[in-house]
């Protein structure tokens, strides 16, 4: 993949019902999620769905999804975890109440960034970051293993 200019890909969350993917908007304890390793191309972590606001889903207050999302930033400020929200654009087109909620969640991300308690990245810059450290991983351990022989 990476000889046809592919950085990395972003990873499926295990599938669960629709009940279940609503249910988890209420998980205030869910964990940002760690780095994953890959042989070839940076695997993203899959990241998180902005709510939309549609159908069901608008059941879930905007403020229990900024509390959500504001508890992933804290944690993943403390652990060097990964927050990655993702979206359909038509989720805004069909439901534009999902774009108060994106603004309050970037509104946050950019507070946290210029404190310097949260670092914002493109899937790119992600990719160039992780692909670098796993690069230098293994040549520090093919290093260390050479010299051992």
């Amino acid at each position: 993949m990476t000889q046809h200019g592919f950085a990395g890909f972003r990873a499926a969350r295990p599938t669960r019902s629709r009940l279940s993917s609503l249910l988890s908007e209420f998980n205030l304890l869910e964990r940002p999620d760690a780095e994953l390793r890959s042989d070839d191309i940076v695997t993203i972590p899959a990241g998180f769905f902005l709510n939309w606001r549609s159908g069901l889903r608008r059941a879930v207050p905007s403020f229990v999804s900024l509390t959500r999302a504001k508890r992933l930033l804290d944690v993943a400020a403390g652990t060097g975890g990964t927050v990655h929200y993702w979206f359909h654009p038509e989720n805004i087109a069909t439901a534009p109440a999902t774009l108060g909620l994106f603004a309050a969640i970037l509104r946050e991300v950019a507070t946290r960034g210029d404190s310097g308690t949260c670092e914002v990245l493109t899937q790119l810059d992600y990719c160039n970051r992780v692909g670098s450290r796993e690069r230098l991983t293994t040549r520090a351990n093919f290093a260390a293993e050479a010299a051992a022989e």
